[in-house]
């Protein structure tokens, strides 16, 4: 290349060293951390240069932790209900790669369960997908240009024994290892990089139905470990709760290795039951086990059609106290009922059973527990005579005794009914699910009543009284108060009074009392009192040693921490009044705090063993770190304010005073505590205008948990948040102001139906006051 002075580039010199007229956190060359003592990843690890910092790989060694110096194994053992969901990144941060890394080991009985998923869409359709099916791992590789790789490696795949599966991506080859066999294989096409959605999904996933690829549509059952994405320990960011890795399932993670041989399916409702095909009419062989902590209901029923006048009627096999009926009513006009008994033992409640019922021809026989009970009956013309069963309630669903626990092992016909299956067909009512049998009472479930709501069933349906909580909604979900006197200050609060408010709004920690100050300039102070009174006396000639335990109203440490963390800043005022009583801190005076776990040994904002006077050199006596400590015969005092910075000692909990040797008898000292006075940050600064129907403001996507604004308007109507589907079937909602009264929220989850709510206010939502 020759520049237009007619020099070569080549011929041009490089500067050194770097000029620059202004530089922020730059260094000359390209520094490599991992060429740097900041390089501690332990042996056999690789270390992985991000320029501002480094991480350490720990794939194939066998260790974990930061630096891979831990050797351990995180495993999650699922249930087949469950699934971890990982972010690989946010959608306004987009990648797309040519080079990735997929492993796992997992340890299985099932067949027929998904292992790992992920999609995107360019310009066409990418996905890799892994499959446990008919005994071997399916791996279908597809990157949107020439035909996919479909690779079936292993066997016996569900034998219980570990397996150790890797996919590794690089440009246009691929290569899949499994348990120590390599199979290579080229991608077609000129497309070589992986593109796709932002969550990536391990042991299943949302409505797997719908993911292209994948050849089974089952939650994994059984124990993974050594979950990597590309650099990522999945599991072990999992356990040390990286926010980018979730876990998804009824249950609490297991991270420990459990055999899993069963899976139960837990029906919560008498009316819950699964609606079941038979093949023939008059015939049927149906094997299962229940228990349940009931002891009346119904397990199995089906129409009957007799000969008797072509009438019709039905038949139940009911649990009945310590034994099991079969009950047969030939007609729904007549109350005749045919029954057969056979008794199994009680000792142990909550038990499995096993019954079997076989019918052919007019022979009936039922066994139970390996207790055997065989008859003849007469006149029935269609056994089945829609040709269906009931699983776990009468026909239909109706009635009261429907079998309110758990149901494992299905045989129907010689069939094996996988309970997976059976679970995420259609074909089941009443919240049935898999849970380990573990949610069988519905109050049970997670976050069925929350706050301490009272939840009881009512008609199938849990119910929840939300009275004398601080919350409402549905679940006792939604907190009934502001979460600090700043919100109430924007209501129109002015009069210095105890308010309730709820500090972490919908989080743990309930309503509590405190003292709200508003002042002119919109900033508002929240105040905790304690149960300290002031001026108490502390240190005497006639006292021994004591400790005060502080209370705060309605404040455990907790919540005091919390309110602490999200104030813009927080004081509390303390002073020790003495005559000839010295403080000697540390040694003899010492305080525990909410906000800092070391002693503190200080007054106010101070050095360590010291008060506000040695700061500004005003002590009474220069060569004493407090006035108190200089015990001439004259009244002297300490006193300062607890700060938000220098060392914590906020939300003073615990106060400890000795008592020193060869105090006068007219020594005297006492202590005055101050509330807590918390100073919040006044959100007016964060307040946006919308000056024209055009305007609009884009933030981050919502994903999960809560989301809360406010809004003032005098308009009729308008959209106050809207976040569309990144592409067809994906979730969106909006949230309207529809009419003077009434929000509307329409949303839609990945079902891609859209569906609708109303809210309605008892006053105008346009009255140009703040909404919440």
């Amino acid at each position: 290349m020759v520049l237009s002075a007619g020099k070569a580039a080549s011929d041009l010199l490089p500067i050194k060293p770097l000029i620059a007229t202004k530089h922020d956190n730059v260094q000359e060359g390209c520094i490599d951390k991992c060429q740097t003592e900041e390089n501690i990843c332990f042996k056999g690890s690789l270390c992985i240069n991000h320029y501002n910092q480094l991480s350490c790989d720990c794939f194939g060694t066998l260790y974990e932790d930061e630096y891979c110096d831990i050797y351990v194994s995180t495993i999650l053992t699922f249930r087949g209900s469950s699934y971890v969901s990982y972010r690989v990144y946010d959608w306004k941060d987009r990648v797309h790669s040519s080079v990735n890394r997929i492993s796992l080991m997992f340890k299985t009985r099932f067949d027929d369960s998904a292992l790992f998923y992920a999609s995107g869409e360019s310009h066409k359709h990418h996905h890799i997908a892994i499959s446990i099916f008919n005994g071997s791992v399916i791996v279908e590789i597809e990157l949107g240009d020439g035909e996919p790789i479909l690779a079936t490696v292993g066997n016996n795949t569900n034998s219980n024994q570990w397996h150790n599966l890797t996919i590794l991506h690089k440009e246009n080859h691929v290569n899949i290892m499994f348990n120590g066999e390599i199979q290579n294989y080229v991608l077609a096409g000129t497309r070589n990089y992986l593109y796709i959605d932002p969550e990536i999904y391990f042991g299943g996933g949302p409505t797997l139905s719908n993911r292209p690829g994948l050849k089974s549509h089952n939650n994994f059952v059984g124990s993974l470990k050594y979950v990597f994405f590309n650099d990522i320990s999945i599991l072990y960011e999992l356990k040390r709760g990286n926010p980018k890795v979730h876990y998804i399932g009824f249950l609490s993670p297991e991270f420990t290795e459990t055999e899993v041989d069963m899976i139960p399916i837990t029906l919560p409702f008498p009316s819950s039951h699964i609606l079941w095909p038979v093949a023939s009419v008059n015939h049927i062989s149906l094997m299962f086990d229940f228990k349940s902590h009931k002891h009346m209901a119904i397990l199995v029923s089906s129409p009957v059609k007799t000969s008797t006048q072509n009438s019709s009627g039905f038949w139940e096999l009911r649990m009945v106290n310590n034994e099991i009926r079969f009950e047969l009513t030939p007609s729904f006009s007549k109350n005749v009922t045919q029954l057969i008994t056979v008794k199994y033992d009680l000792n142990i409640e909550g038990s499995w059973h096993k019954v079997c019922l076989n019918y052919t021809k007019g022979l009936l026989t039922l066994n139970v527990d390996d207790k055997n009970k065989t008859t003849f009956l007469n006149g029935i013309q269609h056994f089945l005579a829609d040709q269906t069963i009931t699983i776990g309630s009468g026909i239909g669903g109706k009635g009261s005794f429907g079998l309110v626990g758990c149901i494992r092992e299905i045989w129907l016909d010689g069939v094996f009914l996988e309970s997976r299956h059976m679970v995420r067909t259609n074909r089941t009512t009443g919240q049935v699910s898999i849970d380990n049998c573990q949610l069988v009472d519905p109050c049970k479930r997670p976050n069925a009543c929350e706050h301490d709501g009272k939840c009881s069933v009512v008609d199938d349906n849990v119910i929840c009284d939300c009275k004398g909580t601080g919350y409402i909604g549905k679940n006792c979900h939604f907190a009934q108060f502001r979460k600090t006197c700043e919100e109430l200050a924007l209501l129109g609060y002015t009069k210095p009074d105890v308010y309730l408010i709820d500090i972490d709004g919908n989080g743990k920690f309930p309503p509590a009392h405190v003292k709200c100050e508003f002042g002119a300039q919109g900033d508002s102070k929240t105040i905790v009192e304690h149960n300290l009174p002031s001026q108490i006396d502390v240190r005497s000639a006639a006292e021994s040693d004591f400790s005060f335990t502080i209370t705060y109203r309605d404040f455990p440490p907790e919540m005091l921490k919390e309110l602490i963390s999200h104030s813009l800043h927080c004081s509390q005022y303390i002073k020790y009044d003495c005559y000839k009583a010295p403080l000697d801190l540390h040694s003899a005076t010492w305080f525990t705090s909410a906000a800092q776990e070391e002693l503190i040994n200080f007054i106010g904002y101070a050095n360590r063993g010291s008060c506000p006077c040695s700061m500004n050199k005003t002590c009474s006596n220069r060569t004493h770190s407090c006035n108190c400590d200089f015990p001439d015969a004259k009244w002297h005092s300490d006193e300062g304010h607890y700060q938000t910075s220098k060392y914590g000692g906020l939300g003073i909990t615990k106060m400890v005073f000795l008592q020193q040797e060869h105090l006068q008898a007219d020594a005297l000292g006492r202590i005055t505590l101050g509330p807590l006075e918390c100073v919040e940050t006044n959100t007016q600064k964060y307040v946006v205008t919308f000056t024209t129907s055009q305007s609009y403001i884009e933030v981050p996507g919502w994903r999960k948990g809560d989301i809360a604004f406010s809004f003032r308007t005098t308009g009729e109507k308008a959209i106050l948040l809207y976040q569309p589907p990144i592409r067809r079937q994906h979730p969106s909602f909006m949230v309207a102001l529809t009419s003077d009264f009434k929000l509307t929220f329409n949303f839609t989850l990945n079902s891609g139906k859209s569906r609708e709510m109303e809210v309605k206010s008892r006053r105008r939502l346009n009255n140009g006051e703040w909404q919440k």
